[in-house]
């Protein structure tokens, strides 16, 4: 059988080898450290996702659902809201009364579910706090939804549950999926309006950085990115505006 020698039986001779291996060996993982070969791995390419948005004709059949469904048709309003607006969820279920002027709202906050409860939270950002305009009838349309209930919401929420609490947005999400199968419309989620808002803007002309303040995004560079897509090519035009511009 062949011998097997252990670390603790080896001569005092051996030793300083030992400690020079070990010293080399430290010396080169330093070494790899300060290299960091990661570097010389390339990055995997991460592709964004797809923006989705609703066609013309699903906006119109969502919209018929919801005008002469019994049991949805509460949520009409909600839906006008957030498609002329480009509201979030916990923005347009956190509007207050006193954010409805008569052709703004105010986006100061936003009703979140953390961990069950229902709260209310300030913007993430500075650019998340602005105005955006709205038609007269619908601010109009969303004073008389405050004082049409039994019970008015303590807290001035505007969209309130039958018991004058605020909605959730589980609820709202429950209510959209069951909403899309009677309107025969494939399942996106409510998020979308806001990306379809965006999008027809742009599409439609609206400037950039108007489209970025209305969503509330801190950069404009932000939007471009999300959206960028939409926005109408000029280039066949281009030349006889230059022609026009300098005039030489």
């Amino acid at each position: 059988m062949p011998e097997i020698r252990r670390l603790g039986c080896r001569s005092a001779d051996e030793l300083p080898r030992i400690r020079h291996f070990s010293d080399n060996t430290q010396q080169v993982f330093l070494e790899l450290v300060k290299k960091n070969i990661m570097n010389a791995i390339p990055a995997p390419k991460v592709s964004k996702p797809k923006i989705e948005i609703f066609k013309s004709e699903e906006l119109q059949a969502i919209s018929e659902v919801l005008k002469t469904n019994s049991t949805y048709r509460r949520y009409y309003l909600l839906f006008l809201l957030t498609i002329n607006t480009g509201m979030r969820l916990g923005e347009v279920l956190g509007l207050k009364r006193k954010c409805v002027f008569d052709d703004y709202v105010v986006i100061n906050n936003s009703l979140q579910d953390i961990n069950g409860k229902m709260v209310d939270t300030p913007p993430k950002t500075a650019a998340g706090e602005r105005e955006i305009t709205i038609t007269r009838d619908l601010s109009s349309d969303l004073k008389k939804r405050f004082n049409s209930g039994k019970i008015v919401s303590f807290d001035g929420y505007i969209f309130q549950s039958k018991n004058g609490t605020p909605l959730r947005p589980n609820q709202i999400e429950r209510a959209w999926k069951s909403i899309l199968l009677l309107a025969s419309v494939p399942h996106k989620k409510f998020h979308v309006l806001r990306h379809t808002h965006a999008t027809q803007l742009l599409a439609n002309g609206v400037p950039l950085l108007e489209v970025s303040k209305r969503l509330g995004h801190s950069r404009a560079s932000h939007t471009l990115d999300l959206y960028g897509h939409a926005i109408p090519g000029y280039d066949a035009s281009l030349p006889n505006k230059i022609s026009k511009i300098f005039n030489l």
